[in-house]
């Protein structure tokens, strides 16, 4: 019985973490890993990963104070956002020692990582931090 309930939860929080992503940011994130590298490998830009969660408040307060700004979205435009759980991705997100959400993942087309930031950035801090990593 404590394992249906443990299930439970866990479908809950996975079908709300792959619902809710979309909402407020205005942005059109990958939602599958390989699709988006790969996408990012045939337009040769950069992937930016973002593990995200619903139930994070950093993560949905960037999504409305980050996400949101025009800034923000111009640079985002030159890369591909692929937005992960990180329990759903939870080999990723050890790959790349992911402690806590928000967390981003600069990845090169040929998936080599050219940076990272585990935290909550304003929209200045987020824009600075794709621009180091853009050519690096």
């Amino acid at each position: 019985m404590r394992l249906d309930v443990r299930f439970l939860r866990l479908a809950v929080v996975a079908g709300a973490t792959l619902v809710v992503p979309l909402a407020g940011c205005g942005l059109n994130w990958e939602l599958d890993y390989q699709r988006g590298l790969a996408k990012a490998a045939d337009a040769r830009r950069r992937a930016v990963v973002q593990f995200y969660q619903a139930v994070s408040r950093d993560c949905r307060a960037m999504d409305l104070e980050v996400f949101s700004n025009d800034d923000v979205g111009k640079l985002l435009g030159r890369f591909v956002p692929i937005r992960l759980d990180p329990v759903l991705s939870r080999q990723l997100a050890e790959q790349w020692e992911v402690q806590n959400v928000p967390a981003f993942v600069v990845l090169r087309p040929d998936g080599s990582v050219a940076g990272k930031h585990d935290g909550r950035m304003d929209a200045k801090a987020f824009c600075v931090f794709l621009i180091n990593h853009m050519y690096n």
